[in-house]
C-alpha cells in the first residue's frame, strides 16, 4: 500500500487485487503479446511476467514450469479449425434434406479466412509450428488433423464419384490462406495489400468463386455423362470425353434407369 501528500494530509493507495483467475487469464494474453509483438524469440517467463504485471514465483506455483504455460496457451486457443468446421456443416441442408456441400464449403474457406485474419491467437499457432520443431508441436497439429477428419471424410466422399481431388485442392487453398494472413503486415504481394478492407472483400468474393468453379465443374461433367448416356454411348468413351471415371459413369447410369 503506498503513501501519498494530498492537501497536507497522508492517503494511502490501495493496490487492486486480482483474482486468481483474472492473472492466470492475463498470463494467456501477456503470451500472445509477446509472440506477436516481440517474437517467438523474446518468448520467456521474465518477458511474460512483465507483461502480465506479475512475479514469477506466482507463475512458477500456479504451471509448475513455463513449458505448461505455453501449453495452456496453445490448448486454449487451438480450437479454431474445428470450431470452423462445425459451423461450416452445422444446419447446411438443402430442400431435399441433404447436406448442402456447395454451401458447406464456400463457408468453411470463407470462415477460415476470416477466423484466420481477426484472430491474433490463430496466426500464433499456426506460426509456432512452422517456427519451433518439438513433440508438443507435432502433437497439437496432430490433434487438428484427428479432429477434423470426420469432416474431411465427409467432403472427400461427396466428390469421389468425381475427378476432383478436393483433399489436396483444399489443402492448397487452406495453406493460401495462411500464408497471404501471416504475410499481410510485410508487404503487399502480387500488389494487393491483405491489410485493406477492400482486399478482404475481394478475398472473400475469390474464395466464393473457386467454390461455385469447383461445384460447377462437377455438375456440368455429370450433365455430360448423363446426356451421352442416354445416347447409348460407350461407358469408356464417355469416362475418356468427361476423364470420369468408369465406375462413376456407370453409377450414373443406374441413376438414369432408376429415374
Amino acid at each position: 500500500m503506498k503513501e501519498s501528500q494530498e492537501g497536507g494530509e497522508v492517503t494511502k493507495k490501495k493496490r487492486i487485487r486480482r483474482s486468481k483467475k483474472l492473472i492466470n487469464s492475463e498470463i494467456m494474453k501477456a503470451v500472445s503479446v509477446v509472440i506477436s509483438d516481440q517474437g517467438f524469440g523474446k518468448l520467456g517467463i521474465n518477458s511474460v511476467a512483465i507483461q502480465a504485471k506479475v512475479e514469477k514465483p506466482f507463475i512458477y506455483r500456479n504451471y509448475g514450469t513455463f513449458d505448461k504455460v505455453l501449453e495452456e496457451y496453445i490448448l486454449k486457443n487451438d480450437y479454431w479449425m474445428k470450431f470452423i468446421m462445425q459451423r461450416a456443416f452445422e444446419g447446411k441442408v438443402d430442400a431435399a434434406g441433404d447436406l448442402d456441400m456447395h454451401s458447406v464449403y464456400t463457408n468453411l474457406l470463407k470462415e477460415l479466412y476470416r477466423a484466420m485474419d481477426e484472430s491474433r491467437d490463430f496466426r500464433n499457432i499456426i506460426l509456432w509450428e512452422l517456427y519451433e520443431d518439438t513433440p508438443f508441436i507435432r502433437k497439437i497439429a496432430q490433434r487438428r488433423e484427428t479432429e477434423t477428419r470426420d469432416e474431411i471424410t465427409t467432403l472427400a466422399k461427396y466428390f469421389e464419384k468425381s475427378n476432383v481431388d478436393i483433399t489436396m485442392i483444399t489443402s492448397t487453398i487452406i495453406a493460401g490462406i495462411y500464408y497471404l494472413v501471416l504475410h499481410k503486415n510485410i508487404s503487399s504481394f502480387c500488389g494487393i495489400d491483405f491489410k485493406s478492407k477492400d482486399s478482404k472483400r475481394r478475398m472473400m468474393e475469390s474464395l466464393k468463386y473457386l467454390s461455385n468453379m469447383i461445384f460447377d465443374q462437377i455438375e456440368k461433367n455429370k450433365a455430360i455423362a448423363i446426356r451421352m448416356i442416354k445416347k447409348g454411348l460407350d461407358y469408356a468413351l464417355i469416362a475418356e470425353v468427361t476423364e470420369l471415371p468408369v465406375s462413376t459413369i456407370e453409377a450414373y447410369a443406374k441413376e438414369v434407369e432408376n429415374a
